[in-house]
């Protein structure tokens, strides 16, 4: 019989192919029986603060997070989630010193300067976010994707299409609140009528 180790880690492997492959509830459920067999583990505990962070569910993301970050202050890609957490809860001063933090441990993360390019776009500074996204290109980032957003800051013609990954991620973003936004509009046209 396998240890209770080996069965964590089997269920963690089973959770990053379910992450990779976009199976996000399922990864969920991997990573927690993983977690329930070896608590505390930052490598755990970070996996499913991402998959949290993606599923909408900022709070539980937050608070796994910062457990890992709490027994490894300088993991970076902890600390690059919690950032998009933070962000994602307003939480922008606290978001950008934790991006910076990340950044300055592991420069090479494309994806952390591209998040930050937009959190500092949101905060109204310009300059700032397109040297963000100028080194997101610089390390291999989307190219697409940061040329897109260099362009809505520099007053240079956008593209003819925003990138589709773009597209969708808004979309997909907004469709997992259309039911309620949906159901509150049918109420309020309902009382209204």
């Amino acid at each position: 019989m396998d240890s209770p180790l080996a069965q964590a880690r089997a269920f963690f492997l089973a959770g990053l192919a379910h992450y990779e492959a976009g199976r996000l509830a399922e990864a969920d459920r991997q990573f927690a029986a993983a977690l329930s067999l070896a608590p505390g583990r930052p490598s755990i505990l970070t996996n499913p603060g991402a998959v949290r962070l993606k599923l909408g569910r900022h709070a539980e993301a937050l608070a796994l997070l910062r457990e890992a970050l709490a027994q490894e202050p300088d993991n970076a890609e902890a600390l690059g989630h919690c950032a998009a957490a933070l962000a994602e809860r307003g939480e922008a001063t606290e978001a950008l010193a934790l991006f910076d933090r990340a950044l300055a441990l592991e420069p090479s993360r494309a994806a952390l300067w591209t998040l930050r390019g937009t959190l500092l776009k949101e905060l109204g500074r310009a300059q700032d976010a397109a040297a963000s996204f100028q080194q997101a290109l610089e390390r291999g980032g989307d190219p697409e994707l940061n040329r897109y957003y260099l362009a809505g800051l520099s007053g240079l013609p956008p593209p003819p299409n925003a990138p589709r990954h773009y597209v969708e991620g808004l979309f997909d973003g907004y469709a997992e609140q259309f039911d309620s936004h949906w159901c509150r509009r049918c109420a309020t046209t309902r009382r209204a009528a």
